[in-house]
């Protein structure tokens, strides 16, 4: 579908699903406690947003993440395996003597801190980002590297001061829980710059203000 936009360009629109569809202008408006507020601003141009039955938009998916969170749990548990295999046999069957004992025993402690790290960073991790039509609150999925995956709903207002952190990950801070992970880099929607903006806006304690729908929106009422 393409609609006009206000500066005479054709847009694009981007069609995932079923849901309202609406024509918005992205404008911000800072609500982190940790900073001073900022004058509303325009975010880029009008663009639509696929809204589902629960009023959320997608905004950020993590690519691939899935798969990756598994095959590094296999990797440690693997490695963990691996080691309780050798420090098993040189208890029963004595080859090397004590220090090959303990690089075992290292081995195997090293295993499963790595997998304590794997269940804490991942349930501090951001999956997936939904955005609900009112701009000010947010849907976070979180990993989870064992368990079943957790979500959270925040108010913007509770997140402040997204920076870089180690690698290419960036955390941002909740004013209660601490610090939430997520890489920017590797969002489903990268090729989009104006859900990398809405992403940061949010996560940085800025709500999201709408100027006005789309006529559009109407026609889409009917499949709810």
């Amino acid at each position: 579908f393409f609609f006009q936009a206000e500066d005479g360009i054709r847009d694009f629109c981007l069609s995932r699903g079923l849901g309202d569809v609406y024509k918005r202008q992205v404008l911000r408006r800072g609500f982190a406690k940790k900073k001073k507020e900022e004058p509303i601003q325009t975010i880029g141009r009008p663009m639509k947003l696929i809204f589902d039955e629960k009023d959320r938009c997608l905004v950020f998916k993590h690519l691939n993440g899935e798969n990756e969170l598994k095959w590094m749990v296999r990797a440690d548990f693997a490695f963990i395996a691996m080691n309780l295999f050798l420090f098993v046999s040189e208890l029963t069957f004595p080859v090397f003597g004590g220090w090959n004992l303990a690089s075992f025993t290292f081995g195997l402690g090293a295993g499963l801190a790595g997998a304590l790290f794997l269940n804490v960073f991942s349930k501090r991790t951001i999956k997936e980002v939904r955005l609900f039509k009112a701009g000010d609150r947010i849907e976070v999925l979180f990993f989870n590297a064992f368990w079943k995956e957790k979500s959270a709903v925040f108010h913007v207002n509770e997140l402040a001061n997204l920076q870089p952190s180690r690698f290419s990950y960036m955390r941002t801070e909740h004013v209660n829980e601490g610090f939430y992970y997520i890489n920017l880099e590797k969002n489903t929607f990268s090729g989009l710059p104006e859900y990398d903006e809405i992403t940061r806006s949010v996560l940085n304690g800025h709500a999201i203000l709408f100027s006005r729908m789309s006529a559009v929106a109407d026609k889409y009422k009917k499949y709810r």
